[in-house]
């Protein structure tokens, strides 16, 4: 993603935080994995960057890290950094373009199983998970 300058309403920089991880890391790679860290479960921001300093070249770089060091291939996101990132990011833009882009994978999705074409590429299955409804899903006696 690359916006080279900040315009209310482009959908290619819905805020100023791509300014702010133009230097090193993607807009979308720094999204992409403070959600995988909080989905393992760091909350703090603290937590977010530990999981994400801890985490394989692999899943950075399967996360959209850039290589540029030979030695080190991809550099996890600084603590400065998804704060930033999650400070200035505007919560409902970000939320509308997951949702739209869910909601064109759920379409393409329905088309190939009604057209009996095999798809392009293949349809994963997914699993849709509510943090809310799962948080003390299961009762004190197991149940």
């Amino acid at each position: 993603m690359d916006c080279p300058t900040y315009r209310p309403g482009c959908p290619a920089c819905p805020t100023r935080a791509a300014a702010v991880t133009r230097c090193r890391h993607p807009l979308p790679y720094v999204l992409a994995v403070a959600a995988c860290a909080v989905l393992a479960g760091a909350r703090p921001l603290t937590a977010i960057a530990e999981w994400a300093a801890d985490a394989s070249d692999r899943l950075l770089f399967c996360r959209g890290a850039v290589l540029r060091d030979p030695d080190r291939p991809c550099r996890a996101p600084s603590e400065a950094t998804v704060r930033q990132v999650l400070q200035r990011i505007d919560g409902d833009v970000l939320d509308a373009a997951i949702g739209g882009w869910l909601t064109a994978r759920a379409a393409a999705s329905r088309a190939a199983d009604q057209d009996g074409h095999p798809p392009a590429r293949p349809v994963r299955a997914a699993v849709a998970v509510d943090g809310k409804s799962l948080r003390g899903a299961i009762r004190a006696d197991g149940r």
